[in-house]
């Protein structure tokens, strides 16, 4: 395989720079009352994990730089999405970053001063969005940032517990596959409930979102829903994909080498699922979601080097790798493969077709691709004897004596 800064780029910056994040932004209506549309991150000064442009409330930008110190990595909550058609006008999607601890040493910021800057600025964000409910889980008791959202609507989950390493560990495993791919489908089955829940409370409610729980999964999921321009090729690869995971700061590099992009990952398995749900409702087909899968964590092209745009930036990786978006559109068109011949484009919007966890299939493309016949039949068989020798030995406990073998075999 070619690494990905030995690879001479064809043209430069010219496919990386395809994607205009102001573009986007007025293409969305952005700003909306009461918001700017600020560079105040220019030079990375706020943050190196967002882009230079930052969706806030008019009369923030001069302290800006002091409140990216009350959240992780300076990660302040950004708009990221609007939503023009729903019963009550406008109303907006936001992923938040998370609150550091008060009086944090290696910030030196004191309880008064984290209260005063960031109390405020949700303050503002919840009057520039007029009606907002905050998504957390159920078991969200966090005492310190209880003034945050004082006056947002509260939507919490019941989360399931299951760790996604622990997941894609379990799933690694032939002992354990079976286990480990129930664990992941219900995560998959609990995030496309969430997701139409969601759909729900921004289009009959017209209420803005603020997601606190898998905000990359829920906000990606949610605007290829409610918008047919992101469920073609271009408007998935070059815009979703680009404004929720590479501008927005998700830490390819970090997560390959931990959990294999897990939470990437669950992201693709939710999209396969839709797809299989709505057949002509999206461009691309399976095999580009397989391919970026691949892509992730283990690829000649520069484009999920690194774990921040900021890091992209430094190491100039746009002007020393090819780009995945250059072999996917080269000619101006997709491979075949990676075009769903049943698309057919509609404008309307679609909602998951949720039921029990049992309406989530498995992807057999990626967690099954080098599991040949033999060993799948081996790993059958020997959960068929496992069962087998745990029905016998429940049968001689409850009958008290043996168990019969013609039984036992039926």
């Amino acid at each position: 395989m070619t690494l990905p800064f030995y690879c001479k780029p064809k043209s430069k910056e010219q496919v990386y720079q395809s994607y205009d994040e102001m573009l986007e932004l007025e293409w969305l209506e952005f700003p909306p009352v009461g918001w700017n549309i600020s560079r105040a991150n220019l030079n990375y000064q706020i943050t190196t994990w967002y882009t230079e442009l930052l969706v806030i409330p008019v009369g923030w930008e001069d302290v800006m730089l002091k409140l990216g110190e009350c959240r992780v990595e300076g990660r302040v909550p950004r708009p990221s999405y609007m939503y023009s058609h729903s019963v009550k006008g406008k109303c907006m999607l936001i992923t938040a970053g998370d609150l550091i601890e008060a009086n944090s040493l290696q910030y030196k910021i004191t309880d008064k001063e984290y209260r005063e800057y960031d109390c405020l600025y949700m303050k503002s964000v919840l009057e520039c969005s007029g009606l907002a409910t905050i998504v957390t889980a159920s078991n969200f008791k966090d005492k310190l940032i209880k003034r945050e959202y004082e006056g947002w609507q509260q939507l919490r989950l019941n989360v399931p517990t299951e760790d996604l390493k622990s997941c894609i560990s379990e799933m690694q495993k032939k002992e354990t596959w079976l286990s480990g791919n129930k664990k992941w489908l219900d995560l998959v089955w609990f995030l496309l409930c969430t997701t139409d829940t969601l759909l729900y409370q921004i289009v009959e409610e017209g209420s803005s979102v603020l997601l606190e729980l898998y905000p990359r999964v829920l906000s990606s999921l949610i605007q290829m829903c409610l918008e047919s321009r992101y469920r073609t090729n271009y408007g998935f690869l070059m815009c979703v994909l680009r404004k929720e995971w590479l501008h927005a700061g998700y830490k390819f590099q970090t997560h390959s080498r931990e959990n294999a992009c897990a939470e990437f990952l669950l992201f693709l398995h939710c999209l396969r699922q839709l797809t299989l749900w709505f057949p002509t409702a999206f461009q691309f087909s399976e095999h580009l979601l397989v391919a970026l899968q691949g892509a992730v964590n283990a690829s000649r092209y520069g484009d999920f080097l690194c774990d921040s745009p900021g890091e992209r930036a430094a190491l100039r990786v746009s002007q020393r790798t090819e780009s995945l978006w250059e072999a996917v559109f080269a000619g101006s068109t997709p491979p075949p493969n990676f075009i769903n011949p049943a698309y057919r484009p509609t404008s309307g919007i679609i909602r998951p077709r949720v039921g029990s966890p049992e309406t989530v299939r498995g992807w057999g493309s990626v967690f099954l691709k080098h599991v040949t016949l033999d060993s799948a039949l081996e790993v059958l068989s020997e959960r068929r004897h496992r069962l087998y020798t745990e029905f016998k030995s429940v049968c001689r406990v409850e009958g008290g004596g043996n168990c019969k073998e013609s039984g036992a075999e039926r």
